[in-house]
């Protein structure tokens, strides 16, 4: 069983400095490997030769018999353009990167080909950047705008805290690359798979869906497959994993090339959906969670401890943004915890834009989205966010 695996790029970067354009280039590169499975033996021929990979178990490869041609998110030069001109109107450090993305797979005579236009956006802030990429460049300015708000004013004690759902959907993300089965492994996967993760929230589902229209569309594999949904928790306990035909558990439909890594199809999460049964909340004030610097400090799904290095968000007055705000420190605690203390959201009239990022795993730069809702977290305020989260 044999495949070819085309993967070709063509970007364009635009740097923007308080409000000027300071210069352009573009970028172009393609890559193509032919992958062939022999039961658990795996050849990868590309441009650096072959090579040989021997897998836990035999590869279930089955591609689906079907041509497939799609286009998402392309934009035309008069809406690059505009862009361009939406974040130079703001005083920011900025280089706004704009991508075409083709990815091919023929197997058995079969092409599947689509194309994926989207940008990504860093902001430079003294030492830090900020990236977030999305497929609606409608955003950017909502973008530029959250980063212009002034920063160091006097936050009222005991406020709410409320966690975006750019905040919640980072959470969950970390925690899927748990059940990536080439991590995981076959068997530690049979044992845990029906055992309660998130029994406090009962009505809590969490699944991969490549097919959702966000920044991390796939329609299709390289392993050939068609995008499907894969569930991950239903009813608050595990309920799959994310594998592919190299490393297949049940659906192996999520697996994507692992450049500078492994140079097979490996399960990759990049398009991640959370939905609970939401709570009507309104709040006039509130600060909201729109960023996480966070690690998993354990690999176990079902215990998986976390490190909360810092936190930041902004300060919302009747749903508008009014500064920005920095937490530093918050120590350790469960991924199980953290989300026990969330009471999830009905959709929110708080004006913080959502927006996917780049997955970067072993190397590998993947197109990355997560779906969710904001969450009230209960056991917290303002002056202390994360200390009754502790554990």
């Amino acid at each position: 069983m044999r495949s070819r695996i085309t993967y070709s790029v063509q970007a364009r970067h635009v740097e923007i400095r308080r409000g000027r354009v300071c210069g352009v280039r573009t970028y172009e590169d393609s890559q193509a490997h032919f992958v062939t499975y022999f039961g658990r033996t795996v050849v990868v021929d590309g441009a650096c030769g072959p090579r040989v990979f021997t897998l836990p178990r035999a590869a279930e490869w089955e591609p689906d018999p079907v041509h497939l041609d799609v286009d998402r998110g392309l934009l035309e030069k008069e809406r690059l353009l505009v862009a361009v001109d939406v974040v130079a109107s703001y005083p920011v450090d900025a280089a706004l990167s704009f991508y075409r993305e083709e990815r091919v797979v023929e197997t058995d005579g079969f092409v599947k080909r689509q194309c994926i236009g989207f940008y990504a956006l860093r902001l430079r802030e003294q030492s830090r950047s900020y990236v977030y990429a999305d497929v609606a460049p409608e955003k950017l300015g909502e973008l530029c705008a959250l980063h212009t708000l002034p920063q160091g004013a006097p936050v009222p004690d005991g406020l709410p805290i409320v966690l975006s759902p750019n905040a919640v959907g980072h959470i969950f993300h970390e925690w899927a690359h748990l059940l990536e089965l080439d991590f995981l492994g076959h068997e530690a996967a049979s044992r845990i798979e029906g055992s309660p993760v998130f029994d406090d929230c009962a009505d809590l589902q969490v699944f991969e869906d490549p097919g959702t229209e966000t920044v991390g569309f796939n329609a299709f594999s390289d392993d050939a497959r068609i995008a499907r949904r894969m569930p991950l928790v239903e009813r608050g306990r595990i309920a799959g994993f994310i594998d592919s035909a190299a490393f297949p558990h049940r659906y192996f439909g999520c697996g994507y090339l692992g450049y500078n890594n492994s140079g097979h199809p490996v399960p990759r999460t990049t398009n991640l959906m959370v939905q609970a049964r939401p709570t009507a909340y309104e709040v006039e004030r509130a600060l909201v969670v729109t960023g996480l610097d966070l690690e998993l400090l354990t690999a176990d799904p079902l215990h998986a401890r976390i490190g909360l290095k810092s936190s930041e968000g902004v300060y919302v007055e009747h749903g508008m943004p009014v500064h920005r705000v920095t937490w530093t420190g918050g120590g350790e605690t469960t991924v199980q915890r953290l989300v026990s203390s969330m009471m999830f959201l009905n959709p929110s009239h708080i004006r913080v834009p959502v927006v996917g990022g780049i997955c970067v795993k072993n190397g590998i730069a993947v197109r990355s989205a997560q779906s969710a809702p904001a969450a009230l977290l209960e056991a917290c305020t303002a002056r202390l966010p994360w200390k009754n989260l502790s554990a």
